[in-house]
């Protein structure tokens, strides 16, 4: 015998091992498309937000540029929501 167990038993093991990662990630990938059309009709100002409280780092890892890009704004812009969004907070 297998240092495993029995073939079957492993083979048991390994399809539900299978089963339930399929299971998790078609979860996510279900999350995901909810936010990808929620991003969709979103202004840039629920998206900055939205953007700020998944990824509060995001400042120290981006340029200004860059995230205005994703959000699809002017950096002038970008900054001015900024400013709100501190005056908020």
């Amino acid at each position: 015998m297998s240092p495993l167990g029995s073939p079957s038993c492993v083979l048991s093991s390994s399809r539900q091992f299978l089963s339930t990662s399929i299971n998790e990630l078609y979860i996510k990938l279900c999350e995901y498309q909810d936010q990808c059309q929620s991003l969709r009709f979103m202004n840039a100002e629920k998206k900055y937000d939205f953007l700020i409280s998944k990824m509060p780092e995001i400042h120290s890892r981006l340029s200004q540029k860059h995230i205005a890009s994703f959000l699809g704004i002017e950096t002038t812009y970008l900054s001015k929501i900024i400013a709100n969004y501190k005056n908020e907070n």
